[in-house]
């Protein structure tokens, strides 16, 4: 029987190079430091595989060590034909699931067309006794070879058919428990077919194995649509398979040499790649801090002799000189065979010097949240620094320091992407003046650009917390014609930055041909004076769910059928026909945003479910004002979601369109008193890091690009 750990973690240690246990005799010393690891690393699950593995001697004592947090789960590499008449005893020694193998998952078997036709009719007729007695929840395994991969299709239709719910793929095992070699670009592609054929069947796909592969970072324990897997959040968040491929730290540059080289050209597309991957809190770990890698902590090296300049203060790795000691012999081997031109601070980074002079200008725009509390909140803000602010802003009339004014839908009765007034204050004052300009859109920031009098240390920052919105105007006004960036881009300047709040969607500013190195990570910020803590969670007999854009509803609602009597009930606050007959989802309707902040702030935790579309954000407005309120989040793990929340730290990260766990999320965080206060600290010391405050700070100490952190749960970037 063979212990396997579903992957494996980013320490490199011996347990989880294989993540397997494969042994005639398991001491219980050694399943004990497996089942503690696989705790530690944040894992939900470990699996028991072998041939006849439901009558092995070691089976027991696996799940007597298995601490509660963690589910076994059984794989039959053989017929299985002993589990149907066992499965009740299974259920009774706390096995979670059960998987059946129709293909050969043994290294000999790995090279032959099919398992012989009596074994797969034996095994057939397995799987079909257990999912017809549902006593254990039961799936379907198969070994990622190339007669897998061919098959895959074929079993998905044999799930669809036999409403079973569970898809297992896994490395084929040789017989000293090491991987079979299986192509990349061959298993990548199989995964991402797998994850999209499991996604349209609505079956969990799950992964064991594959750390050859995973040379990007997963977030632990944070899942994904339809499944628990790393390899399937780089699926998801459509990497590209260079990219997927370029992990330096997990490759291993040192013994392979050339294998940078022949993934990237020249260090410009070694530092794009690792920016992209950077923003997708999947860093590279040999980079320095400029080139969207994690060293930030090294003491600077000595430097002979003078030089022209130096690295930011915040990237500890390196003065300017050459060669760079943030970076490897091996990648300094791309060429150019330096990477100095490419070493510099990044332009999103708002410089060295101290900003003395900075102007906010606002067009009217469609979100009166941001424009009526976030902005002014930041002028403020920068002021109690000491800095001279002049913000330019037609809704400054309704601006009220200590209270969010209900904003209602006036626009002045103006076209909302009008900049009317700030062209017409920029034909009275000179950008000169200034040495930081924060615009609120695309078009305010193509309206200041063309003014043409900025200083040449000066930037003008575009705040896109609107994802994009309004960025095919500005695009029309800087492209002519037939001019993108086929012909070497099309970027109006080096002085333009964008500050995005969308990290996870980094492929949609690919597609506009926006440069990584001009774009800042951002959260979207709240005012912390309009956006107070509520009080103790524990106070609150009720939850809290809200907001109209991509909201599922319907799962919602499906969802709370589910609870028990104990749970207490959920206040709806959103448009749309009125649901009753259901005590646990209580409609409220639509309310102005201070009461529907009030609501939220005064509530248990907020309930979240939102649509999954992958070119659009949803949610993050009304998880930020949990953060602010200190509220804990149950809510759908969408990638724009995961910038802003971990699992086990400030929220209960549920699959899209799955009500069975977000009924079961919503059970747990409201009957664990303890997971509560847990979840509610996390929130508060998250909404700190997304307040107008702490904004200013970043601006006032020169701060950089948010780089990826490390945290026990995954990485994340505020």
């Amino acid at each position: 029987m063979r212990l396997r750990i579903p992957f494996a973690c980013q320490r490199g240690c011996a347990l989880c190079a294989g993540a397997v246990l494969d042994a005639p005799v398991l001491s219980a010393d050694v399943v004990q430091a497996t089942l503690a690891h696989a705790q530690e690393t944040g894992q939900g699950r470990v699996y028991c595989q072998g041939r006849d593995v439901a009558n092995s001697p070691h089976l027991a004592s696996v799940l007597s060590a298995a601490p509660r947090s963690l589910d076994v789960a059984l794989v039959e590499d053989g017929p299985g034909l002993d589990l149907p008449v066992r499965v009740r005893s299974l259920r009774q020694m706390g096995i979670a699931c059960v998987y059946v193998s129709l293909l050969d998952p043994t290294a000999e078997f790995s090279t032959a067309a099919v398992r012989s036709l009596d074994q797969r009719k034996q095994s057939l007729a397995a799987l079909l006794a257990l999912s017809r007695g549902r006593d254990l929840p039961v799936g379907v395994h198969v070994p990622l070879t190339e007669q897998g991969v061919r098959e895959l299709s074929v079993v998905l239709r044999l799930l669809a058919r036999l409403s079973i719910r569970e898809l297992l793929l896994s490395e084929v095992l040789g017989g000293d428990g090491a991987a079979e070699s299986l192509d990349p670009a061959v298993a990548v592609a199989a995964l991402e077919r797998a994850w999209r054929g499991a996604n349209a069947a609505r079956v969990r796909l799950r992964l064991i194995g594959f750390e050859r592969l995973q040379y990007v970072n997963s977030p632990v324990g944070e899942p994904a649509p339809s499944c628990d897997s790393a390899l399937i959040e780089i699926v998801r968040r459509r990497i590209p398979l260079a990219a997927v491929r370029a992990g330096i730290h997990a490759l291993g540059v040192a013994d392979h040499p050339s294998s940078l080289n022949q993934l990237v050209k020249s260090a410009a597309e070694l530092r794009d790649l690792g920016l992209e991957l950077a923003a997708r809190r999947s860093p590279l770990l040999d980079l320095p801090a400029c080139l969207g890698g994690t060293q930030v902590v090294r003491p600077a090296a000595p430097v002979e002799g003078p030089t022209a300049f130096s690295k930011s203060d915040a990237c500890h790795a390196c003065p300017l000189n050459e060669p760079c000691p943030g970076a490897s012999k091996q990648i300094e081997l791309v060429p150019p065979s330096s990477l100095l031109p490419e070493l510099r601070p990044l332009s999103t980074w708002y410089g060295s010097h101290r900003p003395q002079r900075i102007l906010i200008l606002s067009s009217m725009g469609g979100d009166g949240l941001f424009y009526i509390s976030t902005l002014p909140a930041l002028a403020e803000a920068l002021r109690r620094h000491g800095v001279s602010v002049e913000i330019v802003s037609p809704w400054l009339s309704r601006w009220k320091p200590r209270e969010l004014p209900a904003l209602g839908h006036d626009r002045h009765a103006r076209d909302w992407m009008s900049t009317a007034d700030v062209e017409a204050w920029l034909k009275q004052h000179d950008l000169a003046a200034f040495d930081l300009v924060i615009t609120s859109d695309f078009p305010t920031a193509r309206v200041a650009l063309a003014a043409g009098s900025l200083g040449a240390a000066a930037r003008i920052v575009v705040t896109d917390f609107h994802m994009l919105e309004t960025m095919h105007l500005a695009v029309a006004a800087w492209v002519p014609p037939g001019g993108r960036a086929a012909e070497g881009g099309w970027w109006p300047a080096e002085q333009l930055v964008v500050e995005s709040a969308f990290p996870a969607h980094v492929q949609l500013y690919l597609n506009y041909g926006v440069p990584l190195d001009h774009i800042s990570w951002r959260p979207f910020a709240l005012c912390a004076a309009h956006f107070p803590p509520g009080p103790d969670v524990h106070e609150s007999n009720v939850m809290f769910s809200g907001g109209d854009h991509l909201r599922d509803v319907q799962t919602l609602r499906a969802a709370t059928e589910l609870l028990s009597d104990t749970v207490h009930p959920i206040d709806l606050y959103a448009f749309g026909e009125r649901l009753e007959g259901n005590a646990h989802l209580r409609h409220q309707g639509s309310v102005s945003v201070p009461s529907f902040y009030r609501a939220l702030a005064s509530s248990r935790f907020v309930v979240l479910p939102l649509q999954d579309e992958s070119n659009c954000a949803a949610g993050v407005t009304v998880a930020t004002m949990a953060l602010m309120a200190g509220r804990p989040l149950v809510v759908t793990g969408t990638a724009a979601i995961r910038d802003y929340v971990q699992h086990g730290v400030e929220a209960l990260l549920v699959p899209p369109g799955d009500p069975d766990a977000l009924a079961d999320a919503i059970a747990r965080l409201d009957t664990d008193p303890a997971l509560l206060s847990t979840l509610a600290e996390g929130a508060r010391q998250a909404g700190a890091r997304i307040s107008t405050q702490h904004w200013a700070e970043q601006i006032m100490s020169g701060a950089p690009l948010l780089t990826p952190r490390r945290t026990p749960f995954g990485w994340r970037h505020w």
